[in-house]
């Protein structure tokens, strides 16, 4: 029998989610993600949190900014959607490259 510290990665972490903001800009906003044994277990975003039951993790889609540079005062990134099914990630897809994140 396994330990549960054998099942898989249990940790929070912080990451920076994307919402659409007009044509080719969005918004960011930083939130927590929750992992147990290895699957999406909860994430928090300031004025939405969606969380699993105690055996089995999330099914949600959403946006997350990736390769984020400075470019002056403008933030400009790629934007990758997640599909993630009982919690576990089922598809990344790059949504958008090169756009101004607010």
């Amino acid at each position: 029998m396994k330990k549960e510290d054998d099942l898989g990665l249990t940790a929070n972490t912080t990451m920076l989610f994307a919402f659409p903001h007009g044509k080719d800009r969005w918004q960011k906003q930083l939130g927590n993600v929750s992992f147990v044994d290895g699957h999406f277990h909860k994430i928090t975003v300031p004025g939405l949190e969606t969380r699993s039951g105690e055996s089995f993790g999330i099914t949600a889609t959403f946006h997350a900014v990736q390769e984020a540079v400075t470019n002056g005062p403008l933030l400009r990134g790629t934007i990758a959607k997640f599909i993630v099914q009982n919690g576990r990630v089922i598809s990344i897809e790059v949504v958008a490259r090169d756009v101004e994140i607010d």
